[in-house]
């Protein structure tokens, strides 16, 4: 009986899309220039339909992507932990302040040669990301049940529909190349012309731009470019953004994120605070939301993301501790991390009144286990 290969193929779901696994071992994503990517607890995956994630998880199965929106929406963090999901070889980039991606194609280095030291011109990351990670594997022994040249050609079948490379290289040894992501964090803050020929799918070629050299790219390489502004600019955030180019946005699909639902945004404070009632992580997702809009209603070029919310929950409970005060007054006390932004106190004191009828009064210090502190310095005054 003819076996189901394509349930021989492990899979997973990412925000409810059903995504391969990639079955390469961590050495081998390190040996393949692969970044290790640890799949994390608190990363919350919204699988409500048509959220603009989980859209972008379907678009990446068909064209490169830039995802766009606020600083701190998680645009960074989607295709990595999308990598850290599937098993799948990824390649993380930044521009530096020149935007220069000459060092991405190729490097220069210092290699010996019959015991000389000589200066080389060796492969740079990019360039190696775009051939693929290569593993070999006798794929009998990764599918034990499988013993027929029909299940073996419908395997192979298979791998190649994800845009595997499979070549048969000694006996029942087998070369499989698997794509790489390529994510390209903060794409606006530099010109993306050297990466033009890269982005034309299903005719990527990748040109070294001291020689001018065009390589090919491995069919099924994704591109993501992450930013915090679209082709008609930030929206007023303040944000330092190059102007982007037309036609490499024709080169591209695209998605707007915003920041986190609020039933996504409550998972996440909740998972990394857990000591925290429901009503506290409550009170806080309200404030955040409080804030952003403050920050929207005023055209104040600051945006309150998940963030800088975990980090205000993580400054509360430390001066809950210190002080000896409930986690209401250390919120409120703490909320300065925030304000402080803000050299005009007129704006600081927008964002405290935004939150005063969330921040309701529970002053009275907490009995502090310190002898010497006998009640909250705070409280006091």
């Amino acid at each position: 009986m003819k076996t189901d290969i394509t349930q021989r193929l492990a899979m997973t779901s990412y925000y409810g899309v059903p995504v391969v696994k990639v079955p390469a071992t961590k050495q081998e994503l390190i040996n393949g220039g692969s970044a290790v990517i640890e799949h994390s607890p608190y990363y919350v995956e919204d699988e409500k339909p048509y959220n603009a994630l989980q859209k972008a998880t379907l678009i990446i199965k068909d064209n490169h992507i830039q995802v766009i929106g606020p600083t701190g929406a998680g645009k960074d963090e989607w295709g990595r932990q999308f990598a850290a999901k599937t098993g799948r070889p990824i390649a993380l980039f930044n521009f530096n302040d020149e935007g220069d991606t000459s060092g991405w194609v190729t490097r220069t280095t210092l290699v010996k040669e019959d015991g000389v030291t000589i200066t080389a011109e060796v492969d740079g990351s990019l360039r190696r990301a775009c051939q693929g990670l290569v593993i070999y594997r006798r794929l009998g022994n990764i599918f034990p049940g499988m013993d027929t040249e029909i299940d073996l050609d419908a395997l192979i079948a298979e791998m190649q529909s994800h845009d595997w490379r499979v070549e048969l290289v000694d006996e029942d040894v087998y070369k499989i190349t698997i794509p790489f992501i390529i994510q390209i964090q903060d794409a606006d803050r530099a010109c993306l012309e050297p990466l033009r020929q890269a982005c034309e799918l299903n005719k990527e070629m990748l040109t070294d731009p001291v020689t001018g050299e065009a390589f090919p790219v491995l069919r099924g390489t994704r591109f993501i470019f992450t930013g915090n502004s679209g082709v008609d600019g930030d929206g007023g955030r303040g944000m330092i953004v190059k102007q982007k180019d037309a036609s490499m946005a024709n080169r591209m699909s695209a998605i707007r994120v915003s920041h986190p639902s609020e039933d996504v945004e409550k998972q996440v404070y909740s998972r990394q605070f857990p000591q925290l009632t429901d009503y506290e992580i409550g009170v806080v997702t309200r404030c955040t939301i409080a804030l952003r809009e403050v920050c929207l209603q005023e055209n104040l070029a600051l945006d309150v993301s998940m963030r800088q919310g975990l980090a205000w929950i993580s400054h509360a409970v430390s001066f809950q501790k210190f002080y000896g005060c409930k986690f209401m007054r250390a919120l409120k006390e703490s909320l300065d991390s925030i304000t402080g932004h803000f050299m005009e106190v007129e704006n600081a004191q927008l964002f405290k009144s935004a939150v005063a009828v969330f921040l309701v009064n529970e002053d009275q210090a907490q009995p502090n286990p310190d002898p010497k502190i006998q009640s909250c310095p705070i409280d006091n005054t």
